[in-house]
């Protein structure tokens, strides 16, 4: 889904219904909300000129004089007129902190209760790339972030990783904004170790059958990494066929609950039935709270109490965490791009570059007087790090803590070491 948030100065201009009907075509959107039509009998107004030919629905507010009204167009295929998530979008005309104003008045006591309302209406704000204002002034020397999208905790929970973007300004002093639900495919997730895992029924012994496969002749640390490599994806495949068959286990076992209930109601269970329905709401507490306990791991929240249920404060930490640390866009060159084949091309770029030798021949440095290093420390330097080294450091770190990109936490390593390191 795309929506699209703009105020448009008035809605009686070709060039701008042409411009709002061209970012439709080109993003795809299905649902525009306009700000300041300045219609005062906005039934009679062919709104069709903005959206195009397909069939639409409109719902608006007619202006008082020159000034206001408001205007949403959407896809019916899409979208319906009934309760369900909440999207609060366009010009708020005002700001929730200093550095979204620039050359312009900040008055703080408007955007503590900017800042007060959201918190009670329990709204969420994403990121918006694409440039830092919305609104420039008549002269270009005063801007601010006024034009924002603010969604509902159910929205963000099944958008988590939702964009927004402030396109190009034309015929208005605002940006459009642009919330896109579909997702850049950045590639493959990277793999991540849930200390959940190790409470699988069978997993340990996989790991040991599989470690007892691995062959490998070399330094220590080179044989661990190597191994470590190679048994993610042993991992990923058994982990993936467990837990199909625990949600199906899990429907299964819940239409079962729900079949002894309504039975229950027509007679008394007899003693099977009652132990029937005791097991299954066990194994379906036990299933709950193992989700619950990844969930904890992936908010990277350091909670006081490891029997915390609160899942709903560890579900929006994820989600945050999510929104904030997606990266939707970077700047190329002073144009914002969003291909993910770009870029991930840009970063490379960068850090090759970065990591580059600056100098081909570096001057040679002589000091006869500096203390030399003993040939035999020298080589105690360049050796490979021992299995006993390697352990002792996984031994001094937190269980949580993942000690590279292989996805692998100490935890794992700990529980596994024996096989691991055969």
């Amino acid at each position: 889904m795309n929506f699209l948030s703009i105020n448009l100065r008035g809605v009686r201009d070709n060039r701008k219904l042409d411009w709002i009907r061209g970012l439709k075509t080109s993003h795809g959107v299905q649902f525009i909300c306009v700000q300041e039509t300045k219609l005062s009998e906005s039934a009679s107004f062919a709104f069709n000129q903005m959206w195009g030919r397909s069939l639409y629905n409109l719902a608006a507010v007619d202006s008082t004089g020159r000034s206001g009204g408001l205007a949403s167009l959407w896809d019916p295929s899409i979208f319906s007129c009934s309760e369900g998530l909440w999207n609060f979008m366009g010009d708020f005309n005002d700001v929730r902190q200093l550095d979204e104003r620039q050359n312009s008045e900040f008055v703080t006591t408007n955007a503590e209760a900017f800042n007060d309302f959201i918190l009670s209406a329990a709204l969420q704000e994403y990121d918006m790339g694409g440039a830092k204002f919305t609104y420039i002034s008549d002269r270009g020397d005063k801007l601010s972030k006024l034009d924002r999208f603010l969604v509902c905790v159910g929205f963000m929970e099944n958008w988590p990783e939702a964009a927004v973007t402030a396109l190009d300004r034309l015929y208005s002093d605002h940006r459009p904004i642009l919330l896109s639900t579909t997702p850049s495919d950045f590639g493959h997730i990277p793999f991540r170790f849930y200390n959940s895992w190790l409470e699988f029924h069978g997993f340990v012994d996989f790991v040991l059958v599989k470690c007892n496969q691995f062959t490998f002749n070399g330094s220590g640390d080179l044989a661990l990494a190597t191994k470590l490599r190679w048994l993610k994806g042993k991992i990923k495949e058994w982990i993936g066929a467990e837990k199909k068959r625990g949600n199906e286990l899990y429907s299964m076992r819940r239409n079962m609950v729900a079949e002894l209930e309504l039975l229950a109601e027509e007679r008394d269970l007899n003693d099977a039935e009652l132990n029937l329905r005791i097991e299954s709401r066990q194994f379906m507490l036990e299933f709950d709270k193992q989700r619950q306990s990844d969930i904890r791991q992936k908010s990277k929240v350091r909670w006081a109490s490891e029997g915390d249920e609160n899942t709903s404060y560890f579900h929006s930490i994820v989600n945050s965490n999510l929104s904030s640390n997606r990266i939707n866009g970077v700047f190329i060159d002073e144009v914002w791009v969003t291909n993910p084949v770009v870029i991930k091309q840009q970063f490379f770029d960068y850090f090759a570059h970065l990591f580059k030798e600056p100098m081909n021949n570096r001057p040679s440095i002589e000091c006869p007087y500096l203390k030399l290093v003993s040939p035999n420390d020298c080589e105690n330097l360049v050796q490979p790090f021992s299995l006993l080294e390697i352990k002792e450091a996984i031994w001094e770190c937190d269980g949580d803590r993942a000690p590279g990109p292989d996805g692998f936490n100490f935890t794992f390593l700990k529980r596994c070491w024996r096989w691991a390191t055969r």
